[in-house]
């Protein structure tokens, strides 16, 4: 859970966590310090290690592009919970379509995922009349998602915070734009303007400014995804992992 977002009990976990485990792994650097800082009384390095975690970089690879290029599709892969953004997504979406400014393709707008705001999702997407355009698959097994990564155009990641978020591994693995909002667990993920694109939280505007950006601006949008996908390379591969893990035990 990102720092920010967590309860009191997920705080006194962690306090347990650092007084009898004998290692404690965390996900990033920028992570690693929150920690350090917050309980600085209970830290102890010895016990830390810092492992990204990994992707088969054989199976989460570019896909070939779609044939039907009269169609932009987004998507945005997560849980559905409050603490994902998917309502800022639906909205700024919305906005996209009612503008009408230079998108001159149909849009369509995939949420993959399973969780207790679906329905609210749902009633969402309906109040804003966006009908068909949206489609809610529903939760996907591994091989359901290769393929649903494979049918986008723009990745978007809409949420409040998160440790180290796995969809976006894997849609920059993928070769795909990334657009996500600007929060930590995700800022320390994306260079802003070189492996993607980074938007304030709850700002529908700036998010459909930005995703009709990527449509209109092919060059930026190859830019991004060739570069996404090399950092996923040089940093994303779960061999890197299994070696880092391995040093842990033997240490």
């Amino acid at each position: 859970q990102a720092n920010h977002l967590k309860v009191k009990m997920e705080w006194v976990w962690l306090f347990v966590a650092m007084l009898l485990a004998d290692k404690i792994v965390f996900l990033s650097e920028a992570y690693r310090q929150e920690i350090a800082q917050k309980l600085s009384l209970v830290y102890r390095s010895k016990k830390i290690a810092v492992i990204p975690n990994g992707l088969d970089l054989e199976l989460y690879k570019p896909a070939q592009p779609a044939a039907n290029n009269k169609t932009i599709v987004i998507g945005m892969q997560s849980r559905l919970v409050r603490i994902k953004d998917h309502i800022t997504l639906l909205e700024a979406f919305s906005l996209l379509l009612k503008s009408g400014e230079t998108i001159d393709r149909n849009m369509i707008l995939k949420i993959a995922g399973a969780g207790d705001y679906y329905q609210a999702l749902v009633d969402k997407a309906s109040a804003l009349e966006l009908g068909s355009a949206v489609e809610f698959t529903g939760m996907l097994n591994e091989k359901e998602l290769v393929k649903f990564l494979g049918l986008l155009d723009i990745y978007v990641h809409a949420s409040l915070g998160e440790t180290m978020s796995t969809a976006i591994m894997q849609a920059m693995a993928f070769g795909l734009p990334v657009i996500a909002s600007d929060v930590m667990g995700i800022n320390n993920m994306i260079e802003d303007g070189v492996t993607g694109i980074l938007v304030p939280v709850k700002n529908a505007e700036r998010l459909a400014e930005a995703i009709q950006l990527l449509v209109n601006n092919t060059a930026l949008s190859h830019k991004l995804a060739l570069n996404a996908f090399n950092f996923a390379s040089a940093n994303y591969s779960n061999r890197k992992m299994f070696e880092n893990y391995k040093m842990l035990f033997i240490n």
